[in-house]
């Protein structure tokens, strides 16, 4: 039987909307990432830590020019920050006054950037790594005997239990690793780097890789979340364990772990799920202005459907509106992770 020439025009024309063509997948909603992001109480304190423990620079943001911004590599000072409405509804946080500054992570697809918001009322926490909506920055150094040293004399919060780098075993391999947390409070895991990795490293700072660690309460909700309607590719053994040194590394006598692998379509950024077992935790809720609420920074293919698809699943916007907010260099909305975690979609001005 032949398909009338009108319904086949009209299923190809189907088809393309949909990002697909003939024996393809659909195209994925999310095409890259910008940005880690992380609150801060003092953003000069932020960049200070930054700099000095792990050598990271200023970088202009990755979006190109932004009318009003400081100088390159300069950080815009507390007294000068500014409440923007158009950030106030995009945040949520009605006339606070904001700042920022950019950083590069050499070795990685995406870069670090702290955020500040001044007049309006914010909570510090500190979540455990176990708290479902915890996150981490994963840090692989050239030397982390040195950059323990810098932490040391930082006067960095160590959360491993031995005091000092472990060696830990993730399936198939074994690594030098000490948790931290910043000046915030946010959890940061450095990694010695393997002889592989630092044979093609490039530059002279300690970082040469990172990654982005998020706990969560159930794998099996993050996975509709973040691989049916984001499209991240995930992995995972499905197994629990409990190694000591892992334990050490993490601050825990106890417990089990399950660790699943997800990277961001259109890269080689990596995402860890931490799940745990056999230890209570107690979920984190951070709202955007808190010192340390995290927020993942993506780009996306086509922004007003994914925004009615998250809505579709009964996810939360943090966004006024759920209405995305217009600059020249694109379009930006938040939403909300299964736990709480801040997700921001971009999608960039052709």
């Amino acid at each position: 039987m032949q398909i009338p020439i009108a319904r086949a025009v009209s299923c190809a024309a189907f088809l393309l909307a949909a990002g697909m063509v003939w024996g393809q997948a659909p195209a994925k909603a999310v095409t890259g990432i910008f940005n880690w992001i992380h609150s801060s109480a003092d953003l000069d304190r932020g960049y200070a830590f930054y700099h000095q423990v792990f050598g990271l620079e200023m970088v202009n943001a990755p979006f190109g020019f932004i009318p009003g911004a400081p100088p390159p590599n300069t950080i815009r000072p507390r007294s000068e920050a500014i409440a923007d409405p158009v950030i106030g509804n995009l945040t949520n946080t009605g006339s606070a006054r904001f700042r920022n500054v950019f950083m590069g992570l050499p070795g990685a697809e995406f870069g670090l950037e702290l955020s500040e918001f001044n007049g309006i009322e914010s909570r510090s926490l500190r979540p455990n790594l176990w708290d479902p909506g915890a996150t981490s920055l994963i840090l692989q150094v050239r030397d982390i005997e040195a950059v323990f040293s810098a932490l040391s004399k930082a006067g960095a919060p160590i959360i491993t239990l031995s005091a000092k780098p472990v060696t830990i075993g993730w399936p198939g391999q074994r690594l030098r690793s000490i948790l931290v947390r910043d000046p915030d409070g946010y959890l940061i895991q450095v990694i010695q780097a393997e002889p592989e990795l630092l044979a093609h490293a490039a530059g002279a700072t300690q970082v040469v890789g990172a990654a982005i660690g998020l706990t969560v309460s159930d794998i099996g909700t993050e996975l509709r979340f973040y691989r049916d309607i984001l499209g991240f590719d995930v992995h995972s053994d499905g197994r629990f364990n409990a190694d000591k040194s892992t334990l050490d590394l993490i601050g825990l006598k106890r417990g089990r772990l399950k660790r699943s692998v997800a990277y961001i379509p259109g890269t080689k950024a990596r995402v860890e799920f931490y799940e745990f077992k056999n230890v209570t935790g107690t979920p984190v809720r951070l709202n955007i202005q808190d010192p340390g609420s995290p927020q993942l920074q993506l780009r996306v293919r086509d922004l007003d459907p994914l925004i009615e698809q998250v809505n579709a699943a009964g996810y939360t916007f943090v966004s006024v509106g759920a209405k995305p907010i217009q600059r020249a260099f694109g379009r930006f909305v938040f939403a909300l992770d299964p736990n709480g975690v801040l997700v921001e979609f971009v999608h960039p001005a052709s």
